[in-house]
């Protein structure tokens, strides 16, 4: 089975001409993305959804970028999804909202990606936190209930709309979501990868799907870990492996704890991705991680990054780490980190 991943995705790993990386390296990415964030509470409030689709659409076709590299086109969608998630589940303007992009969707199929976001948008706040087990039956079929109507939308349009790489990391998440298996699952990863293998969200949605709490496992994330790093040399220069590891520590796992982590090819893949987009937001993520591998050396490196304020949401709850990891590269204050990964607890000296 693992074999086969790594040859499926080494296989798939064809340069998309659509998706060719474009330049956009000035600025800050975490600050891009409160612009972004700030724009779509705007243009949703003035209801000028053509705008927004219009706007990710031309940086989707020309492949865009943050100045931390990650697509523009796709982070659209998302600050648009964060800009409803500052509404109270019970808030009456959620039917109106919802109606009026359905109808819009149904008009022209481009305005599907902004309506399934929507419909995400909608279930979570109906569903609320915690485990699946603590949420109440009704909750459950309520968030299952716009979560079909999100599947239905894109199968519906698939043909049309097949040529965005959204339409898969969106499709991804929704086949997570309403547990259609991890057959269906791969099948729509590979088939999303064939086309889009430069497309980050791709992996990022495929992580989602393979932790534990998705009902995937620490194994299933070093395969899709170990078929990245099989991948021609394009997928370093993109930082990919990299990118994955970082998504998986997003998501509580770490998988530099993993035996079977490649540091030297995770070092050779964000050295490329920072060469490449030298922002804040991805050399504080590198200084951070050097610190949690004990590696002083390759922490000095970035430790400049730290000079700007620290925004990328992870590092930012872990403020009070990232203070001690400075001290630790500045002034050779050791101390022990407390870490889990695979349900137990270590103990990591940094040193």
């Amino acid at each position: 089975m693992k074999n086969e991943l790594v040859r499926g995705v080494v296989a798939l790993f064809l340069c998309a001409a659509a998706l060719c990386p474009a330049t956009a390296r000035a600025g800050n990415g975490d600050q891009a993305r409160v612009d972004l964030r700030e724009q779509m509470t705007h243009l949703i409030g003035a209801g000028r959804f053509a705008e927004i689709v219009a706007r990710a659409e031309a940086d989707l076709g020309e492949g865009t970028r943050l100045p931390d590299g990650v697509w523009r086109g796709y982070e659209t969608y998302m600050a648009f999804e964060e800009s409803l998630n500052t509404r109270q589940a019970d808030d009456p303007g959620w039917e109106p909202l919802l109606n009026t992009l359905r109808d819009r969707a149904q008009a022209r199929p481009g305005d599907v990606f902004l309506y399934v976001q929507a419909l995400h948008a909608r279930a979570w706040k109906v569903r609320g936190g915690g485990v699946i087990g603590t949420v109440a039956h009704e909750k459950r079929q309520s968030f299952r209930g716009f979560m079909e109507l999100a599947r239905d939308a894109l199968d519906r349009n698939r043909r049309s709309l097949a040529t965005s790489p959204m339409w898969w990391a969106q499709r991804t998440t929704v086949a997570n979501e309403l547990g259609e298996g991890p057959e269906r699952l791969q099948t729509i990863f590979q088939e999303g990868l064939r086309r889009f293998p430069h497309f980050h969200p791709l992996y990022w949605t495929r992580v989602r799907s393979l932790t534990p709490k998705w009902g995937g496992s620490e194994d299933a994330l070093m395969d899709l870990l170990d078929a990245v790093a099989a991948m021609p040399e394009p997928a370093v220069k993109e930082g990919l492996y990299a990118r994955v590891v970082w998504a998986a520590e997003d998501e509580d796992q770490l998988l530099f704890l993993d035996p079977r982590f490649k540091k030297e090819l995770w070092r050779a893949s964000f050295d490329s991705l920072v060469r490449e987009w030298p922002d804040a937001r991805n050399r504080q993520r590198y200084f951070f991680n050097a610190c949690e591998m004990s590696d002083k050396p390759l922490a000095a490196t970035q430790i400049a990054a730290l000079d700007e304020p620290v925004r990328e949401k992870r590092l930012m709850r872990n403020q009070p780490l990232m203070d001690r990891c400075r001290d630790w590269a500045l002034n050779d204050a050791d101390f022990v980190m407390g870490l889990r990964y695979r349900g137990e607890k270590r103990q990591v000296f940094v040193h």
